[in-house]
């Protein structure tokens, strides 16, 4: 449950979202507002998302703090929660049996790590709209779920005794439902494989093998390796390579090619 008994004090102050941490899941939001505020919730299926790319690539990298910034409507949502890279990390470690991998990063695998860690991360939401701003953003921050700038104006009119939810119907929108995850995980997706190295520094995983690019393609490192591979192999079977590239360009057959060959035998 959200604690109404929780305060403000400066070990709680968190300067990398600028907010003040508490237990607040999405659940917990989701439920208040069902609970306390029922007309609002049921107004949250008008609103849908514009766009799903808004990823701060900075704070993922810099902070592994999932950062989306959501257009619902007319207003712009903010959605983050912390421990996506190592929510990675260890779906690929359950993925490893020997020194082989199962499964590589791959846009199933990436929707399976938002969706755990939305669920299992604390998670901090802010909105544009007035109804946030003047209803919900002071009890935000006073309860550790407000991103961005902490509100101290209490909401004496609007919102006197926290009884009217905990975020307004755009946030409810997707608050709601994970599906909006499903659509956010291509480009996160799309980061993973363009930062691999800023990634493996950051898991302390330098096993190649568990990273592929988005085609499917091996990584460097094994690349170079199946190319070692097959050069060995080469410099053993050489004796058994015919090249008929020559002959093939003079517009004659393989056919008519060994033919030739026998004659000349």
């Amino acid at each position: 449950m959200i604690n109404n008994k929780v305060k403000l004090n400066k070990k709680d102050y968190h300067p990398c979202c600028n907010s003040y941490l508490a237990e607040v899941s999405r659940k917990n939001m989701v439920g208040k507002s069902k609970k306390q505020s029922p007309e609002r919730y049921a107004k949250k299926s008008n609103y849908h998302a514009l766009k799903y790319d808004g990823i701060d690539v900075n704070k993922l990298l810099t902070d592994d703090q999932f950062v989306v910034v959501v257009p619902v409507g007319k207003y712009e949502c903010t959605i983050a929660f912390n421990g996506v890279i190592e929510e990675l990390g260890t779906m690929l470690k359950m993925q490893k049996h020997g020194n082989e991998y199962s499964a590589n990063i791959n846009l199933q695998m990436c929707i399976r790590v938002l969706q755990r860690t939305i669920d299992n991360k604390d998670i901090l939401v802010d909105c544009s709209c007035p109804d946030f701003v003047y209803r919900f953003a002071f009890f935000a921050t006073k309860f550790g779920y407000k991103y961005g700038k902490p509100e101290t104006r209490p909401s004496k009119i609007t919102n006197p005794h926290d009884d009217k939810g905990s975020v307004c119907k755009h946030l409810l929108a997707l608050l709601s439902s994970k599906r909006w995850l499903v659509k956010l995980a291509t480009t996160f997706n799309t980061i993973v494989h363009d930062h691999l190295y800023e990634i493996q520094d950051m898991l302390g995983m330098w096993d190649e093998d568990a990273f592929v690019n988005r085609s499917g393609v091996h990584s460097r490192t094994t690349v170079n390796r199946m190319r070692q591979s097959n050069a060995q192999q080469k410099s053993f079977d050489k004796p058994m390579v015919v090249d008929m590239s020559d002959d093939l360009d003079l517009g004659e057959s393989v056919e008519e090619t060994t033919s030739k060959e026998r004659m000349l035998k």
